[in-house]
């Protein structure tokens, strides 16, 4: 996809989107993502396709949240067509270039380069979060996952302060379960498991890990 001039000739930069425009982008985001969870691939497929026209015709009047937005709609699209991946890494690219203090961008980012594998500019990538801000627990988390994909030490460490900072953190949570699955503590794992969807009942990580718990350990109810 490409970027766009301002519309109208209007000179940049252009203006920030109303903010009751803002949320409604933001909220369309979230309503495809869910539809794609639920399992109506299409329906889903349709709503992340309307992004790119977002991005191609109203990039320079983007907020940094908007760019987000985009992001996770391309990400969601680049399952299908790998080479959209690339407008993935761009939006959230604007998207910190318009607000560097957007640490849901660069979390978001660095997790992205985690799913390409690309360990190094995860670490690059999650290393600013936190040089912002120590105690975010997103990033703290997504870190955590990036050093033991890297077969670092100080996974543990870090997730357990994430936990100590936000208890019911369910990404958190999950990824600590995930962690007592290797070492085959099945069940601390489900605990952690029931405490992640006990905060939210409907997330689609914390059911999915529950599934394979109880397939592991012959739980076929």
């Amino acid at each position: 996809a490409a970027w766009a001039q301002c519309p109208n000739g209007t000179p940049p930069p252009c203006r920030a989107q109303p903010a009751a425009q803002a949320d409604s982008l933001l909220s369309q985001a979230r309503a495809a993502i869910l539809r794609a969870q639920r399992g109506d691939r299409d329906g889903a497929k349709r709503e992340f396709q309307t992004f790119i026209d977002v991005y191609n015709t109203r990039a320079d009047r983007l907020t940094s949240q908007e760019f987000v937005a985009v992001a996770v709609a391309v990400t969601y699209l680049g399952v299908d067509d790998p080479q959209l991946f690339k407008d993935a890494l761009r939006a959230y690219d604007r998207a910190i270039a318009t607000d560097p203090d957007n640490l849901d961008a660069r979390v978001k980012l660095g997790e992205l380069f985690l799913e390409k594998y690309n360990g190094a500019e995860a670490k690059t990538t999650l290393a600013g979060a936190l040089a912002r801000n120590p105690a975010y627990v997103p990033a703290l988390v997504a870190e955590a996952k990036r050093r033991d994909f890297d077969n670092e030490r100080g996974a543990d460490s870090l997730l357990n302060r994430a936990l100590a900072l936000e208890p019911e953190h369910v990404p958190g949570r999950v990824l600590h379960a995930r962690f007592l699955a290797d070492i085959e503590d099945f069940a601390g794992a489900m605990r952690e498991v029931d405490r992640a969807l006990r905060a939210k009942p409907d997330d689609v990580d914390a059911l999915a890990l529950a599934s394979a718990l109880a397939r592991v350990t012959g739980d076929t109810a």
